[in-house]
């Protein structure tokens, strides 16, 4: 499954969308604002679209539209920016066990998603960006819907599994390894505009410092 909130991508992100669209043995969805608005209505209900419509941003949409897909269906959830360029399947491993990667950070990203359906971690980080987006948080998009959001939720699996005496249903692997099969954060000019996520968190972070600097 993947989103453009505009509908047809462009054509740099089209041939990226294509990748996908012939993996063996997937079927493929790609979704705009307004097939997530109904699908969102039709499948959770009047609350959740409502909190769609609060997002700030396409990105945020599109993070909070990938937790709810992938909370009720599973699937495999990839940016539209990133190229499969290997066996999907091979992403996949198992019917319980949910796949997500680790930046170099030590973060997980959220461009790739491999989760089975009501995986307890997507659930849990749907839920809380559904509540982040419904009382407007003062976060960064990192935070509230996107990687950091979805680092939390794999930690509360972590940590409740571990409670409970039971391992973990997931899986995480080093980014190196997801590079086997999928092209990831392509360099395309889009992400070069001031509407773009990164672009508007590193502005805020920078902004934020500032007020705190002594005079000049």
């Amino acid at each position: 499954m993947q989103f453009w909130s505009q509908g047809t991508p462009p054509p740099q992100v089209a041939g990226a969308v294509t990748s996908w669209q012939g993996a063996a043995g997937f079927a493929h969805q790609l979704f705009d604002r307004d097939a997530a608005k109904d699908f969102l209505l039709e499948r959770l209900g009047a609350d959740w679209l409502r909190a769609f419509g609060r997002a700030g941003s396409a990105t945020e949409e599109s993070d909070f539209f990938r937790l709810c897909h992938l909370g009720l269906l599973g699937g495999i959830y990839a940016d539209c920016d990133d190229w499969l360029t290997g066996d999907a399947a091979q992403l996949v491993c198992g019917p319980s066990c949910l796949t997500v990667f680790r930046e170099p950070t030590g973060a997980v990203g959220n461009n790739l998603i491999v989760a089975p359906p009501r995986h307890p971690a997507i659930l849990w980080a749907a839920i809380c960006a559904k509540r982040a987006l419904e009382e407007r948080h003062n976060e960064t998009i990192w935070g509230k819907t996107g990687p950091g959001l979805l680092t939390r939720a794999v930690a509360w699996h972590i940590q409740k599994a571990a409670a409970s005496g039971n391992a973990p249903s997931l899986r995480i692997l080093p980014r190196w390894q997801l590079g086997r099969i999928v092209q990831f954060h392509s360099p395309l000019s889009y992400k070069s505009s001031k509407s773009y996520w990164n672009r508007q968190d590193v502005a805020g972070a920078l902004n934020g410092l500032a007020a705190h600097l002594p005079p000049v």
